[in-house]
């Protein structure tokens, strides 16, 4: 018996009958097919899974007797080469959560873009919110380009406690912790996935949090190892995304509520940063960097819009100080007036959280 490709005029055959499963011609299917000649004897194997022999062997008949049209003075046999569909692979069971006890709520600060004054608002945020009365504490999740030594001026090392914890930094009454703090400044991180998890872990668990209402999470540009880490292993209550007006950023920030939304992780809000210029003099407001945009894809994403924060010069002159600029004196009124109306509805949303904890 030689196997020899299937002739043309078998290959036409094929084409006039439906595949019973997959509802497309049987030359089109996609299916292992061989052809075999023995004497005057056509034989047509088709290997289909071992299920789909009934579905099969309705149309068989029908088969048999379009291939004898087509290779006349030929007997034909059509057989099935039936297999078993491997069993489906076990999904391994979900990651557990950090345990976290101590923290009632976890919200994520994110942009998915760099640039946008996410860190200084990270900051000011949880300024604004211990102000408010809510007991907040704050961390810096880029591994990378940690940036809060520098905001708050403060350099690392940090201490430990006797039972061998880590201290988080405290800032005017506030816990804080950063990569930063743990190593030499300047040092390059060369990390790969791995790590990246397990210094999350550490930065969570090994860290001497206080009890905390809300723990704010400054995430790292992108959407990469840790957003998923975080996503997976942190209960996360929500997440606040930065973004400014620009095309440019915006497009990426879509990308950053993409990974959140498959995740099925709440949005606090979307806050519009660097929105206009305010001059010092004439108090004049110009959009730099184009109008509303941020204010247009929370409503196109359907999710709160938290305000604008303007730019002002006043903000990097604190960041450079190592102050959050919250409290640093020389800021515009309108500046202040934004941060202060954005930390309000951010706390509105906790506290409404941390209500219904308590009512469940």
């Amino acid at each position: 018996m030689d196997k020899v490709f299937l002739p043309p005029q078998v290959l036409d055959a094929l084409s006039l009958i439906q595949d019973p499963v997959r509802r497309v011609p049987l030359k089109e299917c996609g299916r292992q097919m061989e052809g075999h000649t023995q004497e005057d004897t056509f034989q047509l194997f088709i290997e289909i899974a071992f299920e789909e022999q009934k579905a099969f062997e309705e149309i068989k008949k029908t088969l048999e007797m379009i291939l004898s049209k087509a290779l006349p003075g030929q007997r034909v046999q059509v057989a099935w080469t039936a297999k078993r569909a491997a069993p489906e692979a076990k999904k391994p069971p979900p990651s557990p959560l950090f345990p976290l006890p101590h923290m009632k709520l976890i919200v994520g600060i994110t942009s998915a873009k760099g640039g946008v004054g996410k860190s200084t608002l990270s900051l000011n945020l949880a300024v604004a919110l211990r102000m408010l009365g809510i007991k907040v504490g704050l961390l810096d999740a880029d591994l990378y380009g940690p940036s809060l030594p520098t905001l708050l001026g403060t350099k690392g090392p940090a201490s430990t406690t006797a039972s061998g914890k880590i201290d988080p930094v405290w800032v005017g009454g506030m816990p804080t912790m950063s990569m930063g703090f743990l190593i030499p400044e300047g040092q390059p991180v060369l990390w790969r996935g791995p790590m990246v998890q397990t210094a999350l872990k550490q930065l969570l668990i090994d860290v001497a949090w206080p009890a905390l209402e809300v723990l704010l999470i400054d995430l790292p540009p992108g959407t990469g190892d840790l957003h998923l880490t975080l996503t997976q292993r942190v209960p996360l209550a929500g997440v606040v995304v930065v973004s400014t007006p620009q095309e440019v950023a915006l497009q990426d920030v879509r990308r950053g509520l993409d990974l959140f939304e498959r995740m099925s992780v709440p949005f606090v809000g979307l806050v519009e940063n660097m929105a206009t210029f305010v001059c010092a003099h004439c108090h004049k407001e110009t959009p730099i960097f184009g109008e509303k945009g941020g204010e247009t894809l929370a409503h196109e994403k359907k999710i709160p819009f938290l305000g604008s924060l303007p730019l002002d010069p006043g903000i990097a002159r604190a960041c450079d100080k190592g102050v959050p600029a919250f409290i640093q004196e020389g800021l515009l009124p309108a500046t202040k007036h934004a941060y202060q109306s954005v930390a309000a509805a951010v706390a509105m949303w906790v506290r409404a959280r941390l209500e219904r904890q308590e009512n469940m």
